[in-house]
């Protein structure tokens, strides 16, 4: 009998090490290059957790094979703090220092689709919810995403300007904040829109100190409830193919766009004369080539004063990380924070940096 199970697991371990090793590889592979290992990214934790469970089983039969997935864990052990981090502890500032709040705060309808809001005072008392949060945090910077700066008669930016934030800037041409979206107490100048309308740069001055801040919103992957419900569908073994043909096309190009789009802004954070801050929604994992190319220059302030597994969306797909605050090395993180509440399918994230001495 447990000859029989040993021709069951031994294949079945040697398939899970693989692709947990493949999952490893999709931070340094071009999407366009190899669309099969960046789809494996997103498997990480649970490919992790099968391959943890797989060396309990094998230690509990006293066989030696618990050192393959050993291995792979070991071997790729970089991965692991990227997802779950044992710190958090806040440090002092010995220079000044400027905080900030990313946030993509999903027009304020919550967790919901906007089709699926019945109650629409949902989003009235998301908007104060978010302005309480502000208003406890107190960040010299709201780097946002999906921002609305009027709704349902509740004019957000106008009040945000009463609290301080009188400077901003926009990804989007207007009058008004729109979409991804900088508010600042400190005095802003140099504005730059990217990318379309998904980012932005601009200059901050904190007294003789100039930062660089980069807002972003990386392509959405345009999942509607329809998609939702068919993964759920595979999940419990109930395959329509023409509809999961449907949804992975949609994950490949968005993989790939993603891949256009870190192309396009790194070299922009190398050539910056100032120290960057670098906030916004990346949809993708710390597993994704956008993250590992953007943390090959930046530093990013979980990994820094994070602690446990920071998941920082909660809508209808799997909890990810996918909203990051990036920094120059030359910075430093004195506090990382994730909030939780419903006033979006994202959690806010709040970080101080210091800035360098002179």
């Amino acid at each position: 009998m447990q000859r029989l199970i040993r021709l069951v697991l031994v294949p079945l371990n040697l398939l899970l090490a693989l692709l947990l090793m493949g999952a490893t590889l999709s931070g340094v592979i071009r999407p366009s290059s190899n669309i099969i290992v960046a789809l494996l990214g997103y498997a990480y934790v649970p490919l992790l957790v099968a391959n943890v469970l797989m060396m309990l089983v094998w230690m509990a039969m006293s066989s030696k094979w618990f050192l393959l997935s050993a291995a792979v864990i070991v071997v790729r052990w970089s991965y692991v703090p990227l997802f779950f981090q044992m710190g958090g502890s806040e440090r002092e500032a010995q220079q000044s220092s400027v905080s900030a709040l990313s946030f993509n705060v999903h027009h304020f309808y919550g967790r919901s689709f906007a089709a699926d809001i019945t109650d629409l005072s949902t989003i009235d008392s998301n908007v104060v919810a978010f302005l309480s949060l502000i208003d406890s945090r107190k960040p010299d910077l709201l780097m946002l995403q999906e921002f609305v700066p009027t709704i349902r008669g509740l004019r957000v930016a106008d009040s945000l300007a009463q609290r301080g934030y009188t400077h901003w800037a926009s990804a989007s041409v207007g009058k008004t904040p729109n979409g991804v979206v900088l508010f600042s107490r400190l005095p802003i100048c140099a504005v730059q829109r990217v990318d379309s309308l998904t980012m932005l740069q601009a200059d901050v001055v904190q007294g003789s100190d100039t930062l660089r801040l980069f807002c972003v919103h990386f392509n959405s992957y345009h999942l509607d409830e329809g998609d939702y419900q068919e993964m759920g569908r595979v999940a419990h073994g109930t395959v329509d193919r023409d509809s999961v043909r449907g949804t992975l096309s949609k994950i490949v190009s968005t993989s790939r766009r993603h891949e256009q789009e870190i192309d396009r802004l790194m070299p922009l954070v190398q050539q910056s004369p100032y120290p960057v801050l670098l906030a916004g929604d990346f949809n993708d994992t710390p597993a994704s080539y956008a993250y590992h190319q953007a943390t090959r220059l930046l530093v990013d302030a979980y990994r820094e004063c994070g602690h446990g597994f920071s998941t920082t969306y909660h809508g209808p797909f799997p909890a990810f990380r996918i909203d990051y605050i990036l920094h120059s090395p030359s910075l430093r993180t004195l506090s990382y924070s994730r909030v939780r509440n419903d006033i979006s399918d994202h959690y806010p994230l709040f970080a101080t940096v210091e800035l360098p001495s002179h």
